[in-house]
C-alpha cells in the first residue's frame, strides 16, 4: 500500500510529511540516479540532492500535482547537473593542461637552483655545513643540534641564520626568475 503523500504540509513545512515522501521515494530514485550515473557513490549522492533540492524548494509544490512526476524531474535535472560539472571540469583541466609553460624550462631551473644550493652548501665552514644539514634536512631542532653538537643554542641559530643569509643572497636572482616562469602564461 503506497502511503498518502501530503503536498500541502510539505509546502508548509511539516517535517513527518517530508519524511513520508523520503521513505516512499527514497529507493525509488536511487535506483533510477544509478541507471542514469552507472556509479553508487554519485548516485547516493544525487539522490540526496533530489530530496535536499524538494525541501528546499517546497514552497512551490503545488497540491494535486503529480508527485511522481515532480521527483523524477528533479532527479532527470540534478543528474544533469552533474554531467554538466563533470564536463567543465574536465574542460578546465584540459585547457590549464594545454597551457602551461614548458615543463623542460621550468625542471631546469629548479635543478639549476638545486645545483647552485648545493655547492653553496658543500664550500660552508664544517660546523656551519653540519648544523644546516641536520637543521633542514634531517628535520632537527636548534635544541636537538645544540645537545648532539655539544654547542649552545645561540651558536646553532647563529650557523643557521648565516646559512640561510648566504644562500639567500646567491640564490634571490634565480628564485625571481623561476617565480616568473611559473606564473606567467
Amino acid at each position: 500500500m503506497n502511503p498518502i503523500i501530503d503536498i500541502k504540509a510539505i509546502a508548509s513545512g511539516d517535517v513527518k510529511a517530508f519524511e513520508v515522501l523520503y521513505l516512499a521515494y527514497y529507493n525509488k530514485v536511487l535506483t533510477y540516479t544509478t541507471s542514469l550515473l552507472h556509479n553508487s557513490v554519485k548516485a547516493e549522492d544525487a539522490t540526496q540532492d533530489v530530496f535536499l533540492k524538494i525541501w528546499r524548494n517546497r514552497h512551490n509544490l503545488v497540491e494535486g500535482e503529480n508527485v511522481n512526476s515532480y521527483i523524477y524531474m528533479t532527479a532527470r535535472r540534478v543528474v544533469l547537473d552533474i554531467y554538466r560539472d563533470e564536463k567543465y571540469a574536465q574542460r578546465h583541466k584540459e585547457w590549464a593542461e594545454s597551457n602551461r609553460p614548458e615543463e623542460s624550462v621550468e625542471v631546469s631551473c629548479i635543478n639549476e637552483i638545486e645545483d647552485i644550493a648545493a655547492k653553496m652548501i658543500e664550500c660552508m665552514p664544517p660546523k656551519r655545513k653540519e648544523v644546516f644539514m641536520l637543521s633542514r634536512m634531517n628535520g632537527l631542532t636548534a635544541k636537538e643540534i645544540a645537545d648532539k653538537m655539544d654547542l649552545s643554542i645561540h651558536t646553532v641559530n647563529k650557523h643557521i641564520a648565516l646559512a640561510l643569509s648566504s644562500l639567500k643572497k646567491k640564490l634571490n636572482d634565480y628564485l625571481t626568475i623561476l617565480v616568473l616562469l611559473l606564473f606567467i602564461d
